[in-house]
């Protein structure tokens, strides 16, 4: 798990909000074959603001956050809609990500 406290911002391009502002990203980590970006619900309320899935802004800056720690984040693209949730998004991943991910985090 890589922990962190890296406000992200949005663009308002995506399918389900058009909201524009900075999301703080406290943690991410990789469950099997699924990245999950956690978020402070006090920054982006899913109820209020929608879904992040698909801003184009947001999927950059992660990409960038996994890039300076030294992860393919090319390699990092949205899951579906229905895998995203209130505190977190979900993006899937390909091999070379679990492969450079493996190698940096296993011991």
């Amino acid at each position: 798990m890589i922990k962190t406290n890296k406000v992200l911002d949005t663009g308002g391009d995506g399918l389900w909000s058009d909201v524009t502002c900075g999301v703080l990203v406290t943690d991410v980590s990789l469950d099997r074959l699924e990245l999950v970006v956690g978020f402070d619900p006090e920054t982006w309320n899913t109820r209020v603001d929608g879904l992040i899935y698909t801003d184009t802004k947001f999927l950059r800056g992660v990409r960038k956050l996994l890039n300076d720690r030294g992860l393919p984040g090319c390699g990092v693209s949205y899951s579906e809609q229905g895998m995203q949730g209130p505190d977190y998004v979900s993006f899937d991943v390909s091999d070379a990500f679990i492969s450079a991910w493996h190698a940096k985090f296993s011991n």
